[in-house]
């Protein structure tokens, strides 16, 4: 009978005999404790009773005294200075031998500890085998390569978090793990497998320059917001209010696009958002007359002065072509070209199709609040190029990522984003952002679905752009994306982090696949007794990869050996551990304030409104009718109510106030604290 494959040490074979039997050898090491103790414990003895140190002259006279002489070494000793009294003696003794002994089993339990985690996962990597690549020193050297702008700063005095991203402690030694800022990095994790707070949350704190944020909810906004914000500018894109954050960003989609590349860009992005069948050649076909259409709106809006809201109606309107022919006509009669033919096929279903494809990216501009919020002035738009350029601003693209929301138009930020911090990073020196910026797309498929994101994680890298992709799992990817797209971004990210409770059997046997194997034993039971061979098994099974702790995640680089995480949260302490809690404390404050500033705004608008129905009401109705007195007192108890509401408005907007400043007096406190100081002329990091 043959017995399973075991990660037991106790299925080896039986280890060759020591070369020392382990009992003598603790004999000896507790004899030699014991001597060691005594020694010293009369030594210090003889200093605390005034008499100086009372170093032994002679180890055999002083063993011979002291066995004479055991109730008052002293009187045995051979020369001066001498110990102390016996009780001194023995008591320093005593202390001494137990500090020796309780730090001999916290290294036996700690190191045992380790030993037992390496040999329950053999093939997994420890930090130094690693060493160089995804240890902190040496992640630190490589990376400093790459920031001629800290060159005059010494390396142990730079923080880890300026050079490198770190990523958790190696569960196996305890040691920190990090990747340096040109990795790409594709997270994997189902709903509530710690992606957010455990990984994203860190990301966005410790981002060295910019750093630009996808969500669908806002807890990263309020976990992060204090950090972030000490550091540099803050904005917050949420068109659909998903976050309830009061100060919102707007962004322009039609400024700039005069440049026929801007036009393009920004139209591929907002077509490449909108889900694409990766089994059909249909979707890409009207995705790309789509594309066609919307770039060639967004041009003729901003060379004729219209707006995204003319933009809305020209889509929704078979007719307006024509005018839109007639602008791009006068400025690019290739652009209008293109234009007729992707709008007039002579097949009326299928030019119908992509009038389909275009209304039903622009449809939430049907909402005046969503419109508003990508249709401001040159002046009120987020100015992507001085986020990306100057300082270490953070931007939140927000968007609960459904059917009717903005999700196009965040992707469309998104991409501008990495565009224009694409562009810039060839004109700085050796052609690289310093400091990098950051890319957090958590919830990528559903907000952040920029066209040829798996190139960006190819390219990105060497010119100082860090991304870091977050999906449920890979069938997510190459549901969303068409099947190349799909590969692209799962063949091109330079690290993958799985997380726990991946329920995905082909995920799971490609991580398993991709740790490789290793060579194990095992134990077979027959009439002649026990015998062991080796077999080949997983480094991790797929049942192993599934059940990783709460805390744990599963790193898979390049060519290294899979590395096991701890991946800690804030609530686990550690560095910013207060400020987070303060933070979402704070944020939670303004965002419910907030919502009671909107909530009386609207019973403001309500009262007011039906106020003004019923005094319409009543100019109609005769002074002597008995409706017209109840109608009157309706009225006044109406514009009674509006007072009420009013008040109760403008008592919540100074509230709201009031916890936008307690917000900005804690960054301000913040930034002062993580000020540079200087130290013996030389400049060192806070």
């Amino acid at each position: 009978m043959t017995a399973p494959l075991r990660r037991d040490p106790a299925a080896a074979p039986p280890a060759p005999r020591p070369l020392f039997d382990p009992v003598l050898a603790s004999l000896w090491g507790l004899a030699l404790l014991v001597v060691v103790a005594l020694v010293c414990g009369a030594a210090i003895s003889g200093w605390l009773a005034g008499h100086g140190l009372a170093w032994p002259h002679g180890l055999a006279a002083t063993f011979t005294g002291w066995i004479t002489h055991p109730g008052d070494p002293a009187a045995g000793w051979p020369a001066d200075p001498r110990p102390g009294p016996a009780v001194s003696v023995y008591g320093c003794a005593a202390a001494l031998a137990a500090v020796v002994l309780v730090a001999w089993m916290w290294c036996w339990i700690v190191f045992g500890a380790r030993r037992d985690r390496a040999r329950r996962y053999p093939g997994l990597a420890r930090t130094r085998q690693v060493a160089g690549v995804l240890d902190e020193a040496g992640g630190k050297a490589e990376a400093l390569r790459t920031r001629p702008s800290l060159a005059e700063y010494r390396l142990r005095d730079l923080p880890a978090a300026e050079l490198v991203a770190p990523l958790g402690l190696n569960a196996i030694d305890g040691k920190p793990i990090v990747l340096q800022n040109k990795d790409s990095v594709l997270v994997i994790g189902s709903t509530g497998s710690g992606k957010s707070w455990r990984v994203a949350a860190g990301k966005i704190d410790t981002a060295p320059g910019a750093c630009v944020v996808s969500s669908t909810r806002g807890d990263l906004l309020a976990a992060t917001y204090l950090t972030r914000a000490a550091k540099g500018y803050m904005a917050v894109f949420d068109p659909e209010n998903v976050t309830g954050w009061p100060r919102r960003t707007r962004w322009s989609l039609i400024a700039g696009c005069e440049n026929p590349d801007t036009a393009a860009r920004r139209a591929t992005a907002l077509a490449s958002a909108r889900p694409v069948s990766s089994t059909s050649d249909n979707g890409a076909w009207f995705t790309r007359r789509a594309t066609v259409i919307l770039r060639s709106y967004l041009r003729a809006a901003a060379v004729s002065g219209a707006t995204l809201a003319d933009v809305a109606a020209w889509a929704s309107d078979p007719r307006a072509s024509k005018q839109v022919a007639r602008i791009l006509g006068e400025r690019d009669p290739v652009w209008a070209a293109a234009f007729a033919t992707a709008t007039n096929s002579g097949d009326a279903r299928t030019d119908g199709n992509v009038r389909s494809t275009v209304e039903d990216i622009l449809d939430p501009l049907s909402s005046p609040t969503l419109l508003a919020a990508v249709d401001a002035d040159s002046a009120d738009s987020f100015d992507v190029t001085r986020f990306v350029t100057d300082g270490a601003g953070t931007l939140f693209v927000i968007s609960d990522g459904g059917n009717g929301s903005v999700a196009p138009f965040a992707a469309a930020l998104v991409n501008e984003c990495h565009y224009v911090g694409y562009r810039a990073a060839a004109r700085r020196p050796a052609r690289r952002l310093d400091p990098p910026l950051r890319m957090v797309l958590d919830e990528a498929m559903n907000v952040a679905a920029v066209p040829e994101l798996g190139k960006k994680m190819t390219d990105s890298g060497g010119v100082g752009i860090n991304l870091w992709v977050f999906v449920h799992n890979i069938n997510q990817i190459r549901k969303r994306l068409s099947t190349t797209e799909a590969a692209d971004l799962i063949g091109s990210a330079t690290a993958r982090l799985i997380l726990p409770g991946l329920l995905s059997d082909h995920d799971l046997k490609e991580a398993s696949n991709l740790l490789g194997t290793i060579t194990d034993w095992r134990a077979s039971h027959s009439e002649h007794g026990l015998s062991h061979s080796q077999a080949e098994r997983p480094v991790l099974s797929v049942d192993e990869i599934r059940r990783l702790r709460y805390d744990e995640g599963l790193l898979i680089y390049r060519n290294q050996p899979g590395v096991l995480l701890r991946l800690p949260a804030y609530w686990d302490g550690g560095d910013g551990a207060d400020t987070t809690a303060r933070s979402i404390r704070l944020c939670e404050n303004v965002t419910e304030v907030a919502a009671r500033v909107e909530a009386a705004a609207a019973e403001t608008e309500r009262v007011t409104t039906e106020r003004g129905r019923l005094a319409r009401r009543l100019a109609t109705i005769d002074l002597d009718s008995p409706e017209f007195a109840g109608l009157e007192g309706d009225v006044e108890a109406l514009q009674a109510a509006a007072a009420l509401a009013e008040a109760e408005a403008t008592a919540a907007d100074t509230e709201l106030m009031d916890a936008l400043d307690a917000l900005d007096t804690e960054v301000a406190d913040l930034s002062i604290r993580s000020v540079m100081s200087t130290r013996r002329g030389r400049k060192v990091w806070p």
